[in-house]
């Protein structure tokens, strides 16, 4: 003890003194640091980490454009319930085109059945067989199948405006003539089927 008195000397305690001084003033300035002071110059690499980030802190509004590419998300981070809904549509994926745009079952007589239909309207039929559709877009590709029925002797046949075929019986301004053959009775006939278009 009396080692310990020896070696207190006014110059020790005053130093001691000074030090926690020090520290204690740069732990209040650390805390005390004025808003936007600190800025990406001053923080180390990876030292913003996603413990150290609160939730909902970073929203849309927050990161620019192009920022956040594929390489920068995990596997799995992007969820149908992270996604608003109506902000995908057919432009944004790349097998857009590889999705139908319209489909219908379309009756004998040209109308279409509302449960099984979405963006065809009914049909035009100027002739025996003959069904003609004019829709809101400029169809790259349709198909027709006859609905099954015991005989099985219903062939559909589709033409699009605009190719090397062309439309043969439907009038100008028609997007999609559907031709309906017999096979059995070899003629045309009236029997329902189902359109795709693309």
């Amino acid at each position: 003890m009396k080692s310990v008195r020896t070696r207190l000397t006014y110059a020790n305690v005053m130093s001691s003194i000074a030090v926690f001084l020090v520290l204690g003033g740069v732990a209040f300035a650390a805390s005390q640091l004025p808003k936007n002071s600190v800025g990406t110059k001053q923080l180390k690499n990876k030292a913003v980490t996603a413990k150290k980030i609160k939730n909902n802190a970073v929203t849309a509004a927050k990161i620019k454009n192009g920022a956040v590419t594929n390489g920068k998300l995990a596997e799995g981070a992007v969820t149908g319930n992270k996604i608003a809904a109506g902000t995908i549509g057919r432009a944004n994926l790349a097998e857009g085109k590889l999705l139908p745009r319209a489909y219908a079952l379309v009756g004998f007589d040209g109308k279409v059945e509302s449960g099984f239909t979405e963006g065809i309207p009914n049909a035009t039929t100027p002739s025996t067989g003959t069904y003609c559709f004019d829709l809101a877009f400029s169809p790259v590709h349709a198909q027709a199948t006859g609905e099954a029925d015991s005989e099985n002797n219903d062939v559909p046949s589709v033409s699009l405006a605009g190719t090397e075929v062309g439309l043969t019986n439907c009038p100008a301004g028609t997007d999609v003539e559907v031709g309906m053959w017999d096979t059995g009775l070899d003629e045309e006939t009236t029997e329902e089927f189902f359109l795709v278009v693309w």
